[in-house]
């Protein structure tokens, strides 16, 4: 039977079971590829083939990084010990590869157990390569990078400004290692600039079973910035990567919750049609609770099929965004259980919820009224409107099922707004920090910002340039505390322009050692004042000044001495950024093509473009692109199911248009103005909830850094409204091209 209910009406039903599915489906994808992400990482760095292992230690405060580096002199103490059967050191860094936007290499002491998990499966091992090709250090690439790249044994890749030669291809089942190459320990040491550094020592022992005894021996003779630990799971960066399914889960439960209220709508619209057969199953004996089982039985079914086809779909994305060139290798392409379980719990309460109060309804009409309705499917009386009617007047005729589209489209224009504006705040934030120079520069082609590294001699030979006035640099870094989980630490010059007593609001600047500036929003959040002390890069600081820079991104954070930050970070007369300051800002253009001319490994850009112009911000629009495609693309859905539902419940109205005149293009116009008008309503109120929320985060503390990135701009809501425009011509063109196919006489004739 409730198969057959929901047959009735196929078109409908395919549509809540489609709105259904991808939010499912989008569970599944960003979930899956998320955790992937963090169980590659986890997998990589928990050296899972050692009895013990070393790392440097995580402790609030130190840099967010990819791993942090101690003295390799420790290996060979480690190897001095009797229980040691062998100790490897490991490194590993990003690395710029033509073909690919991220690139791992691993660094390995080629003679040592722990290069070994590295199967090799075409060509030969670091340890037995005995040279013999012309040009290249020797290094094995994974098999995933080599079918990317299209390399074989024998072909050069280069790193950096550094040449390889590929002497072996190697699989280890580890997606994020087998997408990555492998090189000498000293030769990766060389590329990631950590000379005599290793991130990890993997020790196996002669005794296994004797670990915890050698832990309580070993904790001897390790310095105070190095502890022992099984895994990494108290890593800061996986801590950061956890956060990525957090956000997962939020962004996907938007697409879901716009499902579920499609399918509230879908129930609510099946019990108004059917409210004459409810009356006569009551009549014939049926109890409340019959009914009330029959609709969620009804819910449940759809739920769990839409739950069903989204894992299918989801699975399938997964494993296609899996083996896309930007993300082969770094996320799984698998479904855990446990998310496939989680996915179905979802499904499932999606449409327990949804059909909760069109059952309960269902449940409450009185037999004698429901056996007398008259089939009309308005919340009120109904007029035949013969003439045109307004779109808005036709809306209101069902406020319930009006009202569920609106908040199902508005769901998805809020995300829309919130995510478009915090990509429009960091923008904002990031420039603002560069404003009292005309042009900035980074390293070109780093897939990551933060990794850019330019040499203090190239800022002084452009500061001796006669156009210039100055040169400073910066460096930007990032670090987890007590009180933020992410505070941002930028370095500059005690002598650069911005650091002048007119940012102060209290104490002075920065004069000696181990001495900070702290953002004004940072110092609310955290009650820090002058003379308080704070843990930042591993290193106590005085915390000397509160300043208002009014850049959002130093005002929630901390600005200390480039020098301390080049000696904290192993960068020696390095930095991240330059800042160059013109004599005549009216030839900024033409100094950005001599500077790009003369230093080709430098992307050289208008302060006031510069992030836009970064591969992090091209990254991160794209992202931004992607979830207003969802939002549109679920929205549409739902608003196609009501418009249909419309055009059905005024089929003979229809008929009655076109008998006395109207013709096809009229009707058309028609339900594609009520479409619009829904969109855009929907627009509107998600605009100004969105306005709201963004003032509320403004105002609380714990969003820290975020919470003055929040900024919506006529950019922002212009891209709203065209979205809504886009999809209330989607959402409405099938319904209202429907409605222009009815025959007159047909129509008038439907019951």
């Amino acid at each position: 039977m409730l198969l057959r209910n929901l047959l009735r009406r196929p078109t409908r039903t395919l549509l809540t079971l489609l709105g259904i599915a991808i939010g499912i489906a989008a569970i599944v994808t960003l979930v899956a590829l998320s955790r992937g992400l963090v169980a590659n990482y986890t997998q990589i760095t928990s050296q899972s083939r050692s009895d013990v292992t070393i790392q440097a230690k995580q402790e609030p405060g130190q840099a967010i990084t990819l791993g942090t580096g101690f003295d390799e002199g420790l290996l060979d103490k480690v190897r001095q010990m009797p229980e040691v059967k062998s100790a490897s050191g490991m490194l590993y860094s990003l690395a710029r590869v033509p073909g690919a936007p991220f690139f791992l290499v691993f660094g390995y002491e080629p003679d040592q157990p722990g290069i070994r998990k590295f199967k090799i499966k075409e060509g030969v091992s670091l340890a037995e390569y005995r040279g013999g090709q012309r040009g290249g250090k020797p290094m094995l690439l994974g098999s995933v990078a080599a079918d990317k790249l299209n390399k074989r044994v024998g072909d050069t890749l280069k790193l950096e400004d550094t040449t390889f030669r590929i002497v072996g291809i190697y699989e280890t089942g580890v997606a994020m290692e087998d997408a990555g190459g492998v090189v000498s320990l000293k030769d990766a040491q060389a590329l990631a600039g950590m000379p005599r550094q290793v991130m990890y020592i993997g020790i196996q022992l002669y005794h296994p079973q004797r670990a915890e005894e050698f832990k309580e021996r070993l904790a001897r003779i390790l310095p105070d910035d190095v502890e022992v630990a099984g895994t990494q799971v108290g890593n800061m960066m996986l801590e950061m990567l956890e956060l990525l399914d957090i956000y997962a889960w939020v962004i996907a439960m938007i697409a879901a919750l716009v499902g579920g209220v499609g399918m509230m709508n879908t129930m609510l619209m099946s019990v108004f049609e059917r409210t004459r057969e409810i009356g006569v199953l009551r009549a014939v004996g049926w109890k409340s609770r019959h009914v009330l089982a029959m609709i969620l039985g009804e819910s449940f079914l759809l739920s769990v099929v839409g739950g069903l086809v989204g894992l299918a779909l989801g699975a399938g994305l997964t494993r296609l965004a899996a083996n896309t060139p930007a993300m082969a290798g770094y996320a799984s392409g698998k479904v855990p259980p446990t998310l496939i379980a989680q996915s179905l719990f979802t499904a499932v309460m999606l449409g327990l919820i949804g059909g909760f109060y069109p059952s309960w309804r269902a449940s409450r009409l009185p037999p004698v009224e429901a056996l007398r309705y008259d089939g009309g499917m308005s919340d009120g009386p109904k007029k035949l409107q013969v003439r045109i009617p307004s779109a808005m007047r036709n809306l209101a005729r069902q406020r319930t099922r009006t009202v569920l589209t609106l908040v199902g489209v508005g769901i998805g224009i809020v995300s829309m707004v919130l995510v478009g504006s915090i990509g429009e705040g960091a923008v904002r934030g990031f420039n603002s920090m560069l404003a009292t120079t005309e042009i900035t520069a980074v390293e070109r082609d780093q897939p990551d910002t933060s990794l850019s590294v330019i040499e203090e001699r190239v800022l002084r030979r452009i500061e001796a340039l006669p156009e210039v006035e100055y040169v400073t640099g910066v460096i930007i870094s990032a670090v987890s505390t007590a009180d933020a989980p992410m505070l941002l630490i930028t370095a500059r010059e005690r002598t650069d322009p911005v650091m002048t007593p007119r940012i102060l609001r209290e104490g002075r600047l920065i004069q000696g050692p181990r001495e900070c500036l702290l953002g004004f929003r940072a110092a609310e959040s955290s009650s820090r004042r002058v003379g308080d002390r704070m843990v930042m890069l591993g290193t106590v600081f005085t915390v000397v000044g509160i300043v208002e820079t009014g850049s959002p991104l130093e005002d929630n954070g901390a600005i200390i001495s480039l020098h301390e930050a080049q000696k904290l970070l192993n960068k020696p007369n390095q930095v991240m950024a330059m800042q160059i300051k013109l004599k005549n800002p009216n030839k900024t253009d033409e100094m950005i093509a001599r500077l790009s001319a003369e230093y080709p490994k430098l992307l050289f850009s208008k302060s006031a473009e510069f992030t836009e112009n970064l591969p992090d911000m091209q990254n991160t629009e794209e992202a931004i692109n992607a979830i207003y495609a969802m939002a549109v693309l679920v929205g549409s859905i739902a608003l196609m199911n009501t418009m249909i539902m419309s055009v059905f419940e005024r089929t003979r109205e229809i008929g009655v248009l076109r008998a006395v005149g109207w013709s096809r293009n009229m009707v058309l116009k028609q339900i594609l103005g009520e479409s619009l008008a829904l969109t855009l309503t929907s627009g509107v109120l998600g605009v100004a909830l969105s306005y709201g929320l963004t003032k509320l985060m403004q105002n609380l503390p714990a969003m820290g850094i975020y919470r003055d990135m929040f900024i919506i701009t006529p950019k922002v809501v212009g891209q709203v409204i065209t979205s809504c425009l886009f999809l209330g011509v989607i959402g409405g063109l099938y319904p209202a091209w429907r409605a222009t196919r009815f025959s007159p006489v047909e129509a008038l004739r439907y019951e």
